[in-house]
């Protein structure tokens, strides 16, 4: 779903079934290794930012201090 990906990739989502749109993002992509390097380190940041041990660690901790409340 569009809320779990990053602002970066948000913005190159392509309705279903559009494999014209589809392409072109990806040659566009493709051809700039500046948007590629910014795709990869959005990405590297959301997930050591929501999936890292650390953050699972919380999300758990989060969720039993809720359950015992």
């Amino acid at each position: 779903t569009p809320d779990v990906l990053g602002e970066t990739l948000r913005t190159q989502l392509v309705p279903r079934r559009d494999r014209v749109t589809l392409s072109e993002g990806i040659l566009k992509t493709l051809a700039d290794p500046a948007r590629r390097r910014q795709i990869g380190e959005e990405a590297r940041r959301r997930v050591v930012t929501s999936h890292s041990v650390g953050s699972m660690v919380r999300a758990y901790e989060s969720l039993y201090n809720e359950l015992l409340s």
